[in-house]
């Protein structure tokens, strides 16, 4: 998943109307009161992403971490 608070999210028939916007008065994109609030919104998105993607790294390899703590328990058990 990506974030994009502060990007256009334009669709195809956006495109077909920004043709057409010849005063250019179509495009407008997500704001923000002031510098500090979007800076601080920003942030916060970004880092959401983050922990967004190391849960996603967790998810796909807790399969094969498993896996390696039964072959380890195996290993322990056979040495004992």
């Amino acid at each position: 998943m990506e974030s994009m608070y502060l990007c256009s999210m334009p669709g195809f028939w956006v495109g077909v109307g920004r043709l057409l916007d010849f005063g250019n008065t179509y495009d407008f994109y997500n704001e923000a009161a002031n510098e500090s609030q979007a800076d601080a919104l920003g942030l916060m998105l970004d880092w959401q992403m983050v922990r967004q993607d190391m849960w996603q790294a967790v998810w796909d390899y807790e399969p094969d971490i498993k896996s390696a703590e039964a072959k380890l328990q195996q290993i322990q058990i056979e040495c004992h």
